[in-house]
């Protein structure tokens, strides 16, 4: 393994880049291209290496496009020394004649060198970057579907090197709302297979055939009413391949232009890259990057070689832990039930305790939160803020203090009748409890903004729940939204249902770099005003997106914290088992990976602290929330929220807290207590989500795999690691080793420190572990020889959370804070 620096700035990143990973291009007298790792063929360009389609028609390097130029050069940028490999294409007629000397397309492969820290050597660097430019643009481009593209570069023969093996692969989906799906092409393992019945928004199983080779999601929200289907590919390109044993992990994705490069499967044996098949037309000039990352060393390596990689190409840091006081401090959210569906309400959502606005019961948790000495420091307004149903159709009307003050046909003396000003103010301002989340929704196509013609909305009117739906990329409406809304005590803008804004909104699916603009205006907005954003509905591309802006700090990385109830079937929706369990919620730790490998902290959604508080006893009409329902397992919740070590905040009544377990997550003064880094799954995870038992082994070894969830952290002092294992929802024993705990807790950087931890973990340290519930009792020796043992759990209060401390070298060990 062997270290190398860049230097960006006062930005210093320390990169690990593994010496075997020594990829190398190969073109062939027909311009094909072939990738190699070592000397073994890893990707094999399709027989047709590039295409365009315009004006109805098709057009490919191996036909109509003649190549007129090839040349290659040396350069070098912020990912280090490149050899560039260049093709200019120009289209000619069936006759045989250039239709025009220029060229229409121009592709080109960069292979990169990275430089030793110490400056004396160069190695192989594990990414490829392919180009596709456009010096006078394409008309008339658009195939009429988001499953597919309209160029193609590189485009890959399934069938060929590694992908002719039939690795898994790993998609995302529902960004936002925890999701992820993990496909293999072997026969589904009966447990794996059955264990997530139950499963809705967060990571399931689905399983690969030969016409669905990296997505096959349909997205949330979208229905007949969506202009061009209810597909994913839309919504951002990022597709992991991997072997049994994740010696080859091969990540593709966009590299720029985030809101319109995807991958597609354009016949049987192909896989594209390229522009997404509803753009129409490219405009003259237009480039873009994608990236082929490989690593050898594990998924968890291999994405965080990737992630790294973008933040560089856009010099972002990962989030630290103090970038915000959302971040750093105790926050309360309003997501909860005492909200939406308390004791004694009538009708369907949202209700409040009669005689109640929104504005007396955020004061009364203040008050209460006072007299308890529970330090918020933030509280997260939901999308009730601003009536997200309270005018025609759902979404966002207005976004300002009109919208909190204005009475309507729900709120009949207003949200906020003082308006969120005096509310700042009153919850102690930014120095207390008045630092405002607030939650952004799709925009209306009445929204009473586009009477302003300078900002330009685009408005397309439907007849679906959503009305119609309207959106701007004006930088000046972002800066002038967001100006006046840290005023009133605007901390971080919670940009929920992106999901469903874009695929109704016609530019976003139609013109190339409509999304981005309008994403990264909402950004440079918060960023000029000292605020941040959390991600949440807000899709795979988004979050790649993010990597551009700083403001972009964290995101939800699970389910709605919501349990509904639809009166008219007696039936719950979104709490299985008899609605004893709100079941995926918890499981933030697989997106966690991709969150924090683009650098931004994630969040569980809210939770309830205590068994105290219980759901209304009936709901009159239909979809209410936690009818007759109690959180069964409050710790449960709040150890994960810390593992995530991103936001918390409880979502309780007044006068239900469990105060002693909401402190356990912090410091009397609010400060979260955080490991160096988001817990992860450990490789052996994915394996098991993607292979089953076909490499269970000896359960000491690093390749035994878990049937469930099992994460690791870590926090460092000095040169001493102490180590954290979770595991829950196991439907079989796992027993986790201490070469693979190591491994596991030695690959991400900390938000702590810029420097990476990997030198940290030497394999002679001697171990102790503890069983979080019982600290003295179980203190023990830890070696490969005594693993961690995780048992099978029925649900998610089955939880097991083990805490490795090292050995000083005096023979003591410190245990830390065992009641945190």
């Amino acid at each position: 393994m062997q270290l190398v620096s860049l230097i960006l700035g006062t930005l210093f990143v320390l990169v690990v880049v593994t010496t075997s990973v020594q990829l190398k291009v190969s073109f062939t007298e027909d311009n094909r291209y072939d990738i190699y790792l070592g000397n073994v063929l890893l990707l094999r360009s399709s027989e047709v290496p590039c295409t365009i389609y315009e004006n109805s028609r098709w057009c490919d390097c191996s036909s109509c496009l003649k190549l007129s130029d090839k040349n290659v050069s040396y350069g070098s940028d912020i990912l280090g020394t490149f050899e560039r490999t260049m093709f200019s294409w120009t289209r000619f007629d069936n006759a045989g004649a250039a239709r025009n000397a220029n060229p229409v397309l121009i592709t080109a492969v960069r292979v990169y060198k990275v430089q030793s820290i110490l400056g004396n050597s160069t190695a192989t660097a594990p990414y490829i970057v392919f180009e596709q430019a456009f010096p006078s643009g394409l008309q008339n481009t658009s195939v009429g579907s988001s499953e597919a593209v309209s160029t193609s570069f590189p485009a890959w023969d399934t069938q060929k090197g590694f992908l002719g093996s039939r690795p898994a692969a790993l998609s995302w989906s529902e960004i936002g709302n925890g999701g992820a799906g993990v496909f293999t092409p072997t026969t589904p393992p009966p447990v794996m297979a059955t264990r997530r019945v139950h499963e809705s928004h967060t990571p399931r199983p689905a399983y690969l055939s030969q016409t669905n080779f990296f997505g096959g999601f349909r997205c949330a929200g979208q229905s007949s009413e969506t202009p061009y289907g209810t597909s994913c590919n839309h919504q951002g390109t990022n597709l992991a391949l991997f072997d049994a044993n994740q010696s080859t992990v091969c990540i593709f994705s966009a590299l720029s232009n985030f809101d319109s490069v995807v991958l597609a499967r354009n016949g049987s044996n192909e896989l594209h890259v390229g522009v997404l098949g509803t753009m129409k037309s490219i405009p003259a000039g237009h480039h873009f990057e994608t990236l082929l990352y490989v690593g050898t060393d594990g998924i968890n390596a291999a994405y965080h070689g990737w992630g790294s990689t973008l933040l560089r190409r856009y010099g972002k840091p990962r989030t630290a832990a103090n970038a915000s006081v959302v971040l750093s401090h105790l926050g309360y959210s309003s997501t909860g039930a005492y909200f939406y569906s308390p004791e004694g309400a009538q009708g369907s959502w949202p209700h409040l305790i009669p005689g109640k606005t929104f504005q007396d019961t955020i004061l009364d948790v203040y008050h209460y939160a006072q007299s308890e000495n529970i330090p918020y420091r933030s509280v997260l307004l939901d999308s009730w803020w601003y009536g997200e149903y309270s005018h025609n159709g759902s979404g966002m009307y207005s976004w300002d203090e009109s919208s909190a003050k204005e009475p309507d046909s729900l709120d009949p003396v207003g949200r906020f009748p003082k308006g969120l000003q005096w509310l700042h103010t009153q919850l102690g301002g930014r120095a207390g409890m008045g630092n405002f989340i607030q939650h952004m929704g799709m925009w209306k196509s009445d929204t009473h903004y586009i009477k302003n013609a300078e900002w330009d909305w685009r408005v397309y009117n439907r007849s679906n729940i959503f009305a119609g739906v309207a959106w701007t990329d004006s930088q000046s409406f972002y800066d002038s939204l967001f100006g006046n809304a840290t005023a009133w005590g605007l901390a971080t803008a919670k940009h929920d249902h992106v999901q469903e804004q874009i695929p109704l909104t016609l530019a976003a699916m139609e013109e190339i770099g409509y999304t981005g603009r309008v994403l990264d205006a909402e950004l440079n907005a918060l960023q000029k005003h000292g605020a941040t954003m959390m991600a949440g509905g807000y899709t795979l591309l988004g979050w790649m997106n993010g990597v551009k802006k700083r403001a972009l700090t964290h995101a939800r990385v699970s389910a709605d914290y919501a349990c509904w109830f639809n009166a008219s079937t007696g039936v719950g929706k979104g709490c299985p088992h008899g609605m004893t369990g709100n079941y995926w919620n918890f499981n933030g730790g697989p997106p966690s990976m991709l969150s924090w490998a683009l650098g931004m902290l994630p969040y569980k959604d809210t939770w309830f602290s205590s068994q105290r508080q219980k759901g209304p006893g009936a709901c009159i009409g239909n979809n209410c929330l936690f009818v007759n329902w109690t959180e069964p397992y409050p710790r449960a919740h709040a150890l994960i929220s810390a593992l995530m070590a991103g936001p918390i905040a409880p979502g309780d009544a007044v006068g239900t807290s469990d105060r002693a377990l909401i402190l356990q997550t912090c410091r009397a003064d609010g400060t979260l207590v955080k490991p160096d880094r988001p817990a992860t799954p450990i490789d052996a995870y994915w394996t098991a989500r993607a292979f089953g038992a076909a490499l269970q082994s000896d359960t000491n070894t690093d390749f035994a795999v878990p049937y469930g969830e099992v994460w690791t952290t870590e926090a460092t002092v000095s040169s001493f690691a102490w180590m954290y294992a979770f595991g829950t929802m196991l439907d079989a024993p796992f027993q986790l080793s201490l070469r693979a705990c190591l491994h596991s807790c030695s690959i991400w950087p900390s938000m702590f420190a810029t420097e990476s931890r990997a030198a940290d973990r030497r394999t002679d340290q001697e171990y102790m572990v503890y069983d979080y519930a019982l600290p003295m009792q179980s203190l023990r020796s830890f070696n490969d020889s005594s693993p961690l043992a995780f048992a099978a759990g029925v649900d998610y209060g089955a939880v097991m959370f083990y805490v490795v401390v090292p050995v000083l070298a005096n023979g003591w060990v410190l245990l830390g804070e065992t009641e945190k």
